[in-house]
């Protein structure tokens, strides 16, 4: 990085985008507030993940039960497959 002073309190941290180029002054003790919070993330998704019952499907089960967006979303599911059903007279041999 460019106009890295580790003497002073602040450095400038260049953020470039596609037509975006900016410099913003972050004090250091700012940065280590970041990396900490990044470093608990990160120990975070390194925790083993719980164990899912073999019988999963049990808690899911009836989840959409007498849902009338879900059911919609079925009709047309069924209905866009069907559409995508290639009709007997035109099947390949």
């Amino acid at each position: 990085m460019s106009g890295l002073n580790l003497s002073r309190s602040w450095f400038d941290v260049r953020v470039e985008g596609r037509n975006l180029r900016s410099v913003r002054k972050m004090k250091l003790i700012q940065i280590e507030k970041r990396v900490k919070a990044l470093e608990e993330t990160v120990r975070g998704l390194r925790r083993p993940k719980p164990r899912l019952s073999r019988r999963w499907y049990r808690t899911h089960a009836g989840r959409f039960a007498h849902d009338p967006v879900f059911d919609e979303i079925m009709k047309l599911g069924q209905a866009y497959r069907k559409g995508q059903r290639l009709l007997p007279h035109l099947k390949r041999p």
